[in-house]
């Protein structure tokens, strides 16, 4: 530390308001300045209510360590959980670090400042620092805000290879985890999986070692655990509570009266064996007493049972992780704390680098996360700050005791308990908010989470409404009794006229006094925010359509919510609709989607269209010899391109078809249809072509065309989409559509697509659960189905940690909070006791439920803080989606008690009838006669197959005109399938890698521009790669950045580092290495004509814009005039005759091949016209161009190359123009 002081009462140069009104920001409250002037030398836990100003209050406490020299900025150090938070945490101290150098350097600033500011700087002359007001890196010397995991996940990169990590592992997303997964699954047994599904199996096993890495339990003391467990059950009680219980059974084999009889006394004869036994014989009939349990207990024996084989799965899983060097989150966190634990060096290295932790959001961290800072920062000074009644995470491994524990684990420097200090003044809520809020806390089981928050001095009153309906939609028996929606949208309406109102008024005002004043008026503020906090996404769709049928805009928020946007949706629909043929039920869903909206009419027609482009085809297996094939949606609606309903090729079903559409019906399919199929032949990468479908769609017209305050919505959703696009490209950067489309279902149902907005639209009507709204805030705030099953929500799993992918309570770090529920201690009597304890109001079940109900009653106190000045609870007796009614609903009671608001009385009803409804079928179906019309039809088709003429000859001859159609389609789709009338022109610019391949076979290079398929990383690419930045640097011409040849990819495979030594090697013993080079690594561009075959165009000028390098066609599309070739010359040498010898370095051996030889020659003739073309090099008298392979330690020199003309004329031969 740059200054110390004693632990007494020390005087410090600024006090905590002072360096407020330094800062020109809001002064402290008393109980702020307690916290922010805490002793530097001594630990702290802040227990900090919902909108109390922790930001400001860890920000001027930075900024009063750092004032009063207590502490360097640079060794303090802050973490928090998310990155919005460390990224307003950091801008907070920034800003106020900013404000008080700024000020103490203003002129006249007195000599007490002086004396702070040389403090702040570490200046051991700070009287005469102050005087010269010298100051050294200024502003850089910052804290460092980071989040927990990233915090982690730095100490597992500094220091992990003193425990044997390689250092490139890195944090696997869901779509990876769940690859890695499904190949566990896919090599277990079906005893491993236990008959269940698939998705619940994964769940399970990535729940499970996800709980066991943040309590740092490992598979020994799991397997340990729960043999101990099932030991436990081997007592004479237990043996004879199942006997008596199977006794009683009358299924399976115990409908054998003998069978029964026999077993009951085998299984008395072992008891009574096992009482009378001395302690050292009991361990064999143990032994036999476990075997009669597995092969007869129904409960507890058989989940135990199924834990150890899911225990197994989850062992192979870590394995699969540790092969791929993949982690989880909770992986880094374990290794962090390894790493402290087992190296004394790396702790005392961290331990060093910081004087000052604080901890925010303390609640929410793990048990691992706990013990990993208590085991670094235990004896530092650390300032937690948190709210156990916002542990909301306690499911994706949060312990809510953290906060509790904290005074005894973090001792500080003088080994005492930590101090507690509380904020309890909200500058967020209104009173009548904070009274509904105080209720619900008052039920939670500590002291800390019982303390009511208290209105800021002039809060306004607020105002919160409850309501309580029938239920949640329409009941066909009362259409008239208002809902829960219809009163959640009136309510809305309601409030959002008031505070648009009052937004207008303000705005005016502001308006007006800069008018008076002669000032421009400050940009508008922004509109106020609402929201819809659920606690489960369930509700989402309906609450949607209910306030989009009042125009309202909505804003679903989260993974799931951006990819359900009605116009990411139809982007997602074009993509695959691209790639998919199959795609039939997603291309409707676009086609009656915002961006096309067909009609019912048209959907109906276009069905019956695609149903008039079936075939039949023969088929032994059918009773008739043959079987209709149909075709699927987006092959009828390419078809929809081929079929000239004016034309001879028609079928009447066809034509009528197309005349059913509407006009402006058929101008959309046709639109669309054109724009798959020109997408379906571009060459773009994954971002480009989602670009391009968003953009060719009319996806973004749509959207621009929308209202101001809609459209700013969706145009968030699109970019947040294109965000995760670009996420995707860059972590697969061979990954296609298809692959996108997979990773991205991965990801949404796992919830973890964090490429999303999360700050709330102004103006919209934000719908999302309440987990995620934690840390945000609103004007106003609906709280829907507070009832039981709603919110609070049901107890799932009803056994506790029993059911599959549970870690067992008394290995989880946090047991003491949680139930007692330990089968070791439990003296169970029989299965039947179990039961008992856990059904029925048993002692075992109310632990378990008052745990669930206060983790419930948490989350509905941050869903109730949410709200700035208007909140709106309700609940029915008939939800959304069951029909039998509920009525208990202990929070919205509450609240309405609280508030002394007297709810209706309801009308009785046993159970609500939900299955009337009007019914359609769809698609329509054909009239008889129309069915029986094309199955004749068909039938002639296959009866002239059976002929077995050609395609070409049934296309000429047939005598039916739609067999003549029918023949000349297929003859068409081959000759498309074989790219015989693929229209082939040459793009603009073209690689001379891109050439050689065009040389070596025209047709698989035009194929592939066709149909560009990825290509996956290259270990002989990255090779070349490294060779030739190291040939670079030999040469001594390496850019000044490119200072490490080796690509990453090189240096991690020891067999390339080998191959590259052996390389440079033979390049060093070549003649080539000794010589001294004219230029290496020379960039071109060639731009050659397509005019007159190449005559007279070859140069090397650009033109800018269409008219200079593009032609344009009859049909007003536009052919590329120029072709533009760009390159790299490896080496450029000049010879005793004054003449270039271009040479390519090719890190493989010389190709046998004379055909492969003369397409690579192609390449060293573009190198040539290059440099024929340079200014520098026009006088030289000759080029001659060769490669040396490396590889093989051979050059080679073709005997000539072809000429300019030569080679332009070849490449526009390559060339195809079908006529139209």
């Amino acid at each position: 530390m740059t200054q110390e002081q004693s632990p007494g009462s020390p005087v410090h140069q600024y006090s905590a308001r002072a360096l407020a009104q330094l800062l020109e920001v809001d002064p402290p409250t008393d109980e702020q300045c307690l916290i922010i002037e805490s002793p530097h030398d001594e630990s702290a836990a802040v227990i900090a209510g919902a909108g109390s100003g922790k930001t400001a209050v860890i920000s001027l406490r930075v900024v009063w360590l750092v004032a009063n020299g207590l502490v360097p900025a640079e060794r303090i150090l802050g973490l928090t959980f998310t990155r919005k938070a460390v990224g307003e945490l950091n801008h907070r101290v920034r800003d106020y670090l900013a404000r008080y150098r700024r000020a103490i350097r203003k002129p006249g600033a007195d000599g007490a400042r002086g004396t702070a500011a040389a403090a702040d700087h570490g200046s051991s002359q700070g009287a005469a620092a102050a005087g010269a007001q010298v100051e050294t890196l200024p502003g850089l010397d910052l804290p460092t805000v980071s989040t927990y995991n990233s915090y982690a996940a730095a100490l597992v990169g500094d220091h992990g290879m003193g425990i044997g990590l390689e250092g490139d592992e890195g944090v696997i997303d869901a779509a990876a985890r769940q690859e890695l997964i499904d190949g566990v699954l896919d090599a277990a047994t079906r005893d491993d999986v236990l008959g269940n599904p698939r998705s619940s199996m994964s769940t399970w096993v990535s729940g499970l070692l996800s709980e066991m890495g943040d309590h740092l339990v490992d598979f020994a003391a799991i397997d340990a655990h729960l043999d101990a467990c099932l030991d436990a059950l081997c007592t004479s009680d237990y043996l004879r509570g199942l006997a008596d219980k199977m006794s009683r059974k009358r299924s399976g084999i115990y409908r054998d009266k003998a069978a029964k009889a026999e077993f009951v006394q085998e299984a008395t004869g072992l008891a009574d064996e096992y009482d009378a036994a001395d302690r050292g014989d009991r361990a064999e009939i143990r032994t036999r007493m476990r075997a009669v349990l597995e092969a007869h207990d129904d409960n507890p024996v058989p989940k135990l049972q199924a834990k150890k084989r899911l225990v197994e799965l989850a062992r192979r899983y870590a394995a699969a992780k540790q092969d791929t060097g993949g982690l989880e989150f909770s992986d880094q966190v374990a290794l962090a704390h390894r790493i402290m634990t087992d190296s004394p060096q790396s702790l005392a290295a961290e331990q060093s680098r910081w004087d000052i932790v604080l901890l925010d959001e303390f609640q929410d961290t793990s048990y691992a996360q706990f013990l990993m800072l208590q085991q670094i920062f235990g004896r530092h000074t650390v300032m937690a700050v948190g709210d156990p009644r916002q542990a909301i995470y306690g499911w994706r491994g949060a312990s809510a005791d953290n906060i509790e524990s904290f005074p005894g684990a973090f001792r500080g420097p003088h080994d005492r308990p930590a101090q507690k200090y509380g904020l309890t003044i909200s500058w967020r809520n209104d009173a009548a908010i904070l009274t509904a809020a105080n209720r619900i806390a008052a039920g939670l089981p500590t002291r800390d989470e019982r303390v009511g928050l208290q209105p800021r001095p002039g809060a306004g009153d607020g105002a919160v409404e409850v309501s309580l309906t029938h239920s949640a939609l329409t009941d066909p028996d009362r259409p008239d009794e208002p809902t829960q929606l219809q009163e959640l949208v009136a309510w809305i309406l309601r409030v959002r006229e008031q505070l648009f109102a009052r937004h207008e008024e303000r705005e005016a005002a502001r308006r007006e006094a800069a008018a008076e004043a002669g000032l421009r008026p400050e940009r508008a503020a922004p509109l106020p925010t609402f929201a819809v906090l659920c606690r489960a996404r369930s509700g989402f769709g309906a609450i949607a359509a209910a306030l989009q049928a009042e125009d309202l805009p909505v804003d679903v928020v989260g993974s799931r919510g951006l990819l359900d946007d009605p116009f990411v949706a139809d982007a997602l629909a074009v993509l695959e609709a691209l790639v998919d043929p199959d795609a039939g039920d997603v291309l409707m869903r676009l086609l009656s989607g915002r961006t096309i909206r067909l009609g019912a009419a048209d959907l109906t027609a276009f069905s019956s269209f695609v149903r008039a482009c079936a075939v039949e085809v023969p088929d032994p297996a059918e009773h008739d010899g043959s079987r209709l094939e149909r075709v699927s949606a987006v092959e009828g609606l390419d078809e929809l391109l081929n079929v000239d309903p004016d034309g001879p090729n028609a079928t009447s079903d066809q034509v009528r078809g197309i005349r059913s559409l509407t006009a402006e019906g058929r101008r959309r399919l046709m639109s669309l249809a054109r724009t798959l199929r020109r997408l379906r032949h571009s060459d773009l990468a994954l971002p480009g072509l989602v670009r391009a479908v968003i953009r060719e769609a009319g996806i973004d017209t749509e959207v621009a065309a929308l209202a101001p305050d809609y459209a700013d919505l969706h145009t968030r959703a699109l970019d947040g989409f294109l965000s995760l696009v670009s996420r995707f490209a860059g972590e697969q950067p061979a990954g296609g559509p298809s692959d996108f489309l997979r990773w991205a279902r991965v990801l949404e149902e796992a919830d973890e697509l964090d490429d999303v907005p999360v700050d709330p639209v102004p103006g919209a009507i934000t719908i999302m659960t309440v987990h995620a709204s934690k840390g945000l805030e609103f004007d106003a705030v609906a709280v829907p189905f507070m009832h039981d099953e709603g919110l609070p929500s049901k107890r799932k799993p009803s056994d506790g940690w029993l059911s599959q992918g549970g870690l067992p309570y008394a290995l989880r770090g946090d047991r003491a909070g949680l139930p007692s529920f330990d089968l070791r201690t439990m003296d169970l009597q029989g299965p039947n006791d179990l039961d008992a304890r856990l059904t029925g109001g048993g002692p075992l079940e109310t632990q378990l439920d008052d745990h669930h109900h206060a983790a419930e009653r948490r989350l509905a106190y941050v869903a109730l803080t949410r709200a700035r000045a208007h909140l709106f609870v309700s609940a029915s007796r008939f939800t959304l989606t069951r029909k039998r009614p509920v009525d208990a609903r202990p929070f919205l009671d509450e609240v309405a008690q609280e508030l002394a608001v007297d709810l209706p009385e309801l009308p009785e009803a046993d159970e609500l009838d939900v299955s009337r409804g009007e019914e359609a079928l769809w698609p329509t179906r054909d009239p008889a006669e129309v069915v029986a019309r094309r199955a004749e039809l068909l039938r002639v088709v296959s009866a002239a197959a059976g002929e077995r003429p050609t395609l070409d000859d049934v296309a000429e001859s047939a005598a039916d005109p739609l067999v003549r159609a029918l023949a000349r389609r297929a003859t068409q789709l081959m000759a498309d399938a074989e790219g015989g009338n693929e229209e082939r022109i040459l793009p603009a610019r073209v690689s001379t890698t891109a050439l050689v391949g065009l040389r070596a076979d025209e047709d698989e290079w035009w194929k592939g521009m066709r149909r560009p398929m990825p290509e996956p990383p290259s270990t002989s690419a990255d090779l070349g790669t490294a060779f030739h930045a190291w040939v670079e640097q030999h040469f001594g011409q390496a850019a000044l950045l490119e200072i490490e040849p080796e690509s990453s990819a090189v240096r991690a495979i020891p067999a390339l580092r080998e191959r590259l030594e052996t390389l440079r090697e033979t390049f060093l013993a070549s003649p080539y290495a000794d010589r001294a080079p004219e230029a290496v690594e020379l960039s071109f561009e060639l731009v050659l004509s397509k005019h007159s075959g190449g005559h007279g165009g070859g140069h090397s000028s650009s033109h800018s814009g269409p008219s200079g390098d593009q032609d344009v066609e009859p049909d007003g599309g536009r052919r590329p005039s120029a072709l533009h070739v760009p390159g790299k010359i490896d080496a450029v040498f000049r010879e005793d005759d004054g003449g270039l010898l271009v040479v390519d370095w090719k890190t493989g051996r010389l190709p046998r091949d004379p055909a492969r030889l003369d397409a690579m020659a192609v390449q060293l003739a573009m190198y040539r016209l290059a440099l024929l073309r340079m200014p520098r090099f026009s006088d030289v008298p000759r080029v001659d161009a060769e490669f040396y392979f490396v590889g093989s330690d051979e050059s080679w020199r073709p005997q000539s190359l072809p000429e300019e003309d030569e080679i332009v004329t070849w490449m526009i031969g390559t060339e195809r123009h079908p006529s139209r």
